[in-house]
């Protein structure tokens, strides 16, 4: 008997190693699908036990799957009007899940078969999101998918590989000026991103009375007020830009018409949502008001101070110049494509436009930026002389 229970084949001699794109392309599935769960179950909770709601499971995880999608960065439309409002925390929470699921899932020496697999799994999740979301009162918008379906798995792909030095061949082939500037512009936007989101949460305990004002007018209840505490956290990235550009000159804009600067303030009829109500209203400000003014100066100080501990001391002038350079404007146009992809839209008319302008924002951010960089590269230059 003991003979022939060894003759006989065990099922290990028999077994098959999975295929290589097999884990990749589940754990990119899961990198999609935890987050879209999760909008899911929050959405499904708030629609079915609001008060006075009515149960349409179809509406309900329909809209959850297009508020999914919107985090990601699509825009959606309803009823005619267009809602282009990406809120920048959320888009980070999709990042990092993606990241995470990125990093577990992918073998130690990744191909390129894994890494399509990898993007298969997390695109087939965005797709069958998509098509839920057609079930709902608001649908994405066809030509705003590519963030949310290739942008955000892709991006979370890069941040997952690049530090395991696997990409180098690649990585080597961006101009060195470009690759010395990436770190110190990061960080500057970083810094300047902080900075704004900072000044919104003191303006907002300011005016904290003004803003549960707010709450109490609209009467969403515990879970209404929940999701809408929620969803402004999530939006505060977009409103530290916002502080971003005040900060730099340019200002913003909430309605047609009404406009915050570093000069003045124009009231006016604002959305009825309640960290709004922190805004001042119609005023014009003291001179002592454009001192803030130094405050992006002196980042573009920290973004040369930066820039040059990444160049040898006795590095010629022109490099240091130069080097500095392009961590400014590479600072300036990361925080404006950062406004472009939150977006600036609330619907049509006076709400078609909110928010700050990308493109000024990015010029005001390198002239701010620009000066306080080049006091710092002058003393530089100053101290090597003697």
């Amino acid at each position: 008997m003991t003979i022939l229970d060894s003759a006989q084949p065990t099922t290990d001699e028999h077994a098959r190693p999975a295929p290589a794109w097999r884990q990749p392309l589940l754990g990119g599935a899961a990198g999609a699908g935890v987050g879209l769960l999760a909008v899911l179950t929050i959405v499904g909770v708030v629609g079915s036990l609001a008060p006075r709601a009515t149960v349409d499971w179809g509406a309900i995880f329909g809209t959850g799957a297009t508020l999914w999608l919107l985090l990601g960065g699509a825009r959606v439309a309803a009823d005619g009007l267009l809602f282009a409002l990406t809120p920048l925390l959320g888009l980070a929470a999709l990042v990092w899940l993606a990241r995470s699921s990125a990093r577990r899932s992918l073998p130690a020496t990744p191909t390129r078969w894994t890494y399509a697999a990898w993007l298969g799994g997390y695109i087939a999740v965005t797709l069958a999101a998509v098509a839920l979301a057609l079930a709902g009162p608001a649908t994405p918008v066809w030509w705003s998918l590519p963030l949310p379906v290739l942008g955000v798995p892709a991006l979370a792909l890069a941040l997952a590989e690049l530090p395991t030095g696997r990409w180098e061949p690649i990585v080597r082939r961006v101009p060195r000026l470009i690759r010395r500037a990436v770190r110190p512009a990061i960080r500057t936007g970083a810094l300047m991103l902080g900075l704004g989101c900072a000044l919104v949460l003191l303006t907002v305990a300011v005016r904290i009375g003004r803003v549960s004002a707010l709450y109490g007018e609209l009467d969403t209840g515990v879970l209404g007020g929940f999701a809408l505490t929620l969803g402004q956290a999530l939006a505060l990235p977009n409103l530290g830009l916002w502080a971003v550009s005040l900060l730099a000159g340019p200002g913003f804009t909430i309605t047609e018409g009404s406009s915050v600067t570093l000069g003045h303030s124009d009231g006016g009829l604002l959305p009825l949502i309640p960290v709004l109500g922190a805004l001042p209203g119609k005023a014009s400000f003291g001179w002592y008001v454009w001192a803030l003014y130094l405050v992006p100066v002196l980042a573009g100080g920290y973004a040369a101070r930066r820039t040059l501990a990444e160049i040898p001391r006795l590095a010629s002038g022109r490099t240091k110049v130069g080097s500095v350079a392009v961590t400014v404007g590479l600072t300036a146009v990361l925080l404006a494509v950062l406004d472009g992809v939150a977006g600036g839209s609330l619907g049509d008319g006076r709400l078609a436009d909110v928010g700050p302008s990308a493109l000024s924002l990015c010029l005001a951010l390198m002239l701010a930026l620009g000066l306080g960089a080049a006091v710092v590269v002058a003393r530089d230059w100053w101290r090597l002389r003697r």
